[in-house]
């Protein structure tokens, strides 16, 4: 074994003696740059010149930041929609309201008027006019009545109370109404109308109500057709004028009746014992 001189030992420990001192300044110096924390380094740029500080600032004013999450899209379209008004909440209210009530005044109202009704039970049911005439009055096996038309051939009523009372037969084949358009009315040639010799006083003046206001639309606006129909009424209510009718009943029709329209008419009028005309319908004429 070679025994290494002891002055080259000497020299080789004092060599390393100086790496160790060598390696424990350097990790020294290493710890102390790795304690320089971000702090550290902010404070020592604030602590530098005004002009630095400036610029650091800046730096990072500038600096971008982080953007704000998005909102969902059914959040966006809601912050989107139009909003309804405040007035708009009371039109929802009044409305309905003011619509019933405007509803309300646009009703009929629910009377019957038992002229009207007996007028109509008569000509449809009892007098049995409906079927040749229709329901209507449109015509059918008989003339029609509707539009005026019963109006244009029997201008006054009581010539029309005396050809429905003795029926065509009575007179089959004479002409009879006033002069209309297409003529005058043939008796008997859209065949046989029947006597309506069942009828009372007052159901027969009712049945040619019927026919001419209801049915034919007359105009009633005047006075004397307003009195007459009052009249009517009174006598409904109070049951005048129900007994059958008599020849004498009859022989005034025809005294009240237009010779130019009705065969066997006289025309001579009727009047009570204090003159005042008795005629029935209402007395246009004195007008």
């Amino acid at each position: 074994m070679t025994e290494i001189p002891e002055h080259l030992l000497k020299r080789s420990r004092a060599a390393k003696g100086k790496d160790d001192s060598a390696a424990d300044a350097g990790a020294d110096s290493g710890a102390s740059s790795a304690a320089v924390t971000p702090a550290a380094k902010t404070e020592a740029v604030s602590a530098g010149p005004p002009a630095l500080v400036a610029a650091a600032a800046a730096i990072g004013a500038d600096a971008p930041q982080a953007p704000e999450p998005e909102k969902p899209h059914f959040v966006q379209a809601a912050e989107k929609r139009k909003r309804m008004p405040m007035w708009a909440m009371f039109l929802l209210f009044f409305v309905p309201l003011w619509a019933v009530s405007f509803g309300g005044t646009m009703q009929l109202p629910d009377v019957e008027d038992p002229l009207f009704t007996e007028a109509a039970e008569l000509y449809n049911v009892t007098g049995g006019c409906a079927g040749c005439h229709g329901g209507g009055g449109g015509g059918g096996v008989g003339y029609q009545l509707n539009d005026g038309s019963v109006v244009e051939t029997f201008p006054h009523v009581a010539d029309q109370m005396v050809h429905v009372y003795r029926g065509s037969d009575a007179i089959k084949g004479e002409a009879y109404g006033a002069e209309r358009a297409d003529g005058r009315r043939i008796s008997g040639s859209r065949g046989a109308m029947p006597a309506a010799t069942t009828l009372h006083q007052i159901e027969l003046e009712l049945v040619i109500f019927h026919e001419r206001v209801v049915l034919a639309g007359e105009d009633t606006s005047s006075d004397e057709y307003i009195e007459y129909i009052d009249h009517l009424r009174e006598r409904l209510e109070a049951g005048e004028g129900t007994g059958d009718v008599t020849d004498e009943y009859f022989e005034m029709l025809l005294a009240c009746s237009d010779p130019e329209i009705t065969p066997g008419a006289t025309g001579e009028g009727a009047v009570d014992d204090d003159g005042e005309n008795i005629c029935p319908g209402p007395h246009l004429e004195e007008e």
